[in-house]
């Protein structure tokens, strides 16, 4: 992000220049966004993984820069292979039980939520193929030296938010101009 200050018509604009570092000239960046009074934001895209960066700003104003007009920096991306987690392993299937430790695999929690709750930075939750019909929150992270990884163990692993009972399918038939009802085993509900 670029900062500018007394460009109160708005006529100042920013360029970002970037380069792979110590390498040959400097390749101009896609433009700079104003997202308000004194700000630009913008993108580098198609950078190389586990790379340095260098990177330049020119600000420029109709009206004059006062300052300097130019600022510098680095920048590294990641690089293109995840660490694995070291710690412990726990394991969810469809048929498990989240009242399990989840720690065996002929004994694996039920919800991917509970593994969840349980994980720590380091763990690797290992989802068996199913229909998970939950929404998970992560309540802690990882590092970028011990990440907690949801991994599926192969094709087929589904977390779907959707209700089951309406996932499964219902019959809805009209009831009134302006609503709808839902019939399930012969006892409406509506909506």
């Amino acid at each position: 992000m670029a900062t500018v200050v007394g460009d109160d018509n708005r006529t100042a604009s920013a360029e970002l220049l970037w380069r792979p570092s110590g390498e040959g000239a400097y390749r101009t960046g896609h433009p700079l966004t104003r997202v308000d009074g004194a700000h630009f934001v913008g993108s580098l895209f198609w950078l190389t993984p586990g790379r340095q960066y260098e990177l330049q700003v020119h600000l420029s104003d109709p009206d004059g820069v006062t300052g300097s007009p130019s600022a510098s920096g680095t920048l590294s991306t990641r690089p293109d292979t995840l660490t694995e987690p070291t710690g412990r392993v726990l394991h969810v299937s469809p048929a498990g039980n989240d009242a399990a430790p989840g720690t065996d695999p002929s004994s694996p929690l039920r919800t991917i939520q509970r593994a969840a709750n349980l994980s720590q930075p380091g763990d690797l939750v290992l989802i068996r193929p199913g229909v998970y019909r939950e929404s998970v929150a992560v309540p802690r992270s990882g590092t970028s030296a011990q990440p907690i990884v949801f991994r599926g163990t192969d094709l087929g692993v589904i977390l779907d938010g959707a209700d089951g009972t309406i996932a499964a399918g219902v019959e809805w038939t009209p009831w009134a101009a302006a609503s709808m009802r839902m019939r399930r085993d012969s006892r409406p509900a509506s909506w």
